[in-house]
């Protein structure tokens, strides 16, 4: 007896001490952290378990926190992330989430607790946690040593709320929920700018979300939509806030938003850090996730209709100018057939009808070429490789393919059957055409003889007048012809505020084929 009291004895000494450690460990591992002038995250472009007829919206729910967990716990393990990132929609699937009936569309709902609590904690369960899901991905959280950025459906209990006339029922919003290391919720975004989402609720004013985290960086909340708006997106920036996170489940539109082109002109024309989640379903038009600099350009990024689930990982630097780490790109995941990502990925097309064009002509030695949209001036100084043989080397099949100047300054419609939002935008590009009309401009070709355009020895792009600053957003995009990123660095930009022009000019991309560069401004107002 004795012997056994003395191994009872020992046996929790030694665990005390082991306990100690670990404790120990991981707060000297933070404390490392923080010295670190960057840090790692993961991006998660996440094709989720859309289930078959025979599951239950419960069901599916649960398949995809599972995932989650998986992921989470590979990322850990590999990478020793610091932060990890899931897209819009990806715990309900972009299936359920767009149902309007409640029947089918409530029980993916969850009650999530408030800013503070830790539905890990069993002290709390009984008292604010009402969701397992919720429990379920905060100790995920907890388990595996990181903050955790989801997006989930809430239902928020309200008395006499009074949605449409007759109709009285609880508040349902589309959430982004963060949870710290230790499983805490330590913020909540509810989407304000919603777009053919009725089965949601958009709160009364926008919320300015942050939180910061145990490596020194403070991060904003959007979701999705929201990037085209000032608020609450712009107002965060000018709260100083430079890292954000961003789930989302964008659809891809030609020839200026696709979800990569939206993510760096974003990132460049906020001056900040974007860590972007993208819902994977190509064939719905979703496709595209990625870590950007504020310069905008991408530190790891994947676009690719094969990919299926991909983790996109960098080692971010937490105040980009001063980082003494160099920050490269690492793993980017593209597609390499065209033919196979036309196949498989639907785009929609911007209807360019009512933008200005004009298409270079292909003559020797340097052109210039101007274009102008209700008093916004766009003009292009080029010169193409060869310019000796231009237009002449070219066989007749490949002719009909040109290059135009694109210009527009007016408001542009977004619809859904829910919704019509108007935005003011002002873009001055060159852009790459399968043939002479405007319409051909919103296409991208899969044949490799309408990849063979010559290429550009120079090229500078200048616009004026941008609108007032202050009311605005400008930002700069690439693409090639293969939908990838054309390296910024390539680029120099010139942002004179005082006279309200922008240009940029390179001497360096003659390697690539220009699908689209583009100055995009996007000018808020009053009637949005």
């Amino acid at each position: 007896m004795k012997l056994f009291l003395l191994f009872v004895i020992c046996f929790f000494q030694v665990y005390k001490i082991q306990t100690c450690c670990a404790s120990l460990g991981t707060s000297d591992s933070v404390k490392d952290k923080k010295l670190l002038d960057f840090y790692t995250a993961a991006v998660v472009e996440y094709a989720a378990d859309e289930g078959t007829e025979n599951l239950n919206p419960e069901q599916i729910l649960w398949k995809n926190v599972e995932n989650y967990g998986r992921i989470m716990a590979q990322a850990a393990e590999e990478e020793n992330v610091d932060i990890i990132v899931f897209p819009e929609n990806g715990l309900t699937s972009a299936l359920f989430s767009s149902l309007k009936k409640n029947i089918t569309f409530a029980p993916l709902l969850q009650k999530i607790p408030e800013v503070g609590v830790n539905p890990c904690r069993r002290d709390e369960l009984l008292i604010v946690v009402q969701s397992e899901v919720i429990q379920h991905l905060s100790c995920s959280a907890k388990a595996n040593r990181m903050y955790l950025v989801v997006n989930l459906g809430e239902t928020v209990s309200t008395s006499n709320n009074e949605i449409s006339e007759g109709e009285t029922r609880d508040l349902r919003y589309n959430t982004a929920v963060v949870f710290d290391r230790d499983g805490t919720i330590v913020a909540k975004y509810r989407k304000y700018n919603l777009f053919a989402e009725p089965q949601f609720d958009a709160p009364e004013i926008p919320e300015l979300s942050t939180f910061t985290t145990d490596f020194g960086v403070t991060f904003g909340v959007f979701i999705c939509f929201d990037l085209l708006f000032e608020q609450p997106a712009k107002q965060l920036v000018a709260n100083e806030i430079t890292h954000f996170v961003f789930p989302t489940s964008w659809i891809d539109e030609l020839p200026f938003l696709t979800a990569i082109q939206a993510q760096m002109f974003w990132a460049s024309s906020s001056k900040a850090t974007l860590l972007a989640s993208g819902y994977h379903n190509p064939e719905f038009g979703k496709m595209g996730s990625g870590i950007y600099l504020p310069s905008g350009q991408p530190l790891n990024y994947t676009f690719n209709p094969d990919s299926g689930t991909q983790v996109v990982y960098a080692k971010v630097p937490k105040i980009p100018e001063r980082a003494t780490t160099k920050s490269t790109i690492v793993n980017t995941n593209v597609h390499k057939n065209m033919e196979s990502l036309f196949a498989m990925h639907f785009y929609y097309r911007e209807n360019l009808g009512n933008y200005t064009g004009v298409t270079l002509p292909m003559t020797p030695g340097e052109n210039k070429i101007s274009a102008c949209d209700n008093e916004f001036c766009c003009e292009v100084q080029y010169t193409y490789i060869d310019s000796h043989s231009v237009g002449t080397s070219l066989p007749e099949e490949m002719k009909t393919a040109t290059h135009k100047l694109i210009v527009f300054n007016q408001q542009r419609k977004f619809s859904s059957p829910s919704v019509v939002r108007l935005m003011g935008l002002q873009i001055c590009s060159v852009v790459r055409c399968l043939n002479d009309t405007m319409e051909s401009c919103a296409e991208y070709s899969t044949k490799p003889d309408h990849d063979l355009l010559p290429g550009f020895e120079a090229i500078q792009l200048s616009a004026s007048p941008f609108k007032v600053f202050q009311h605005s957003q400008p930002g700069f995009t690439t693409l090639d012809t293969t939908l990838e990123v054309i390296p910024l660095e390539l680029f120099e930009q010139k942002l004179e505020e005082e006279r309200r022009d922008y240009s940029v000019k390179s001497n360096s991309i003659k390697e690539f084929q220009i699908q689209t560069i583009a100055l995009f401004n996007r000018v808020f107002s009053s009637e949005e």
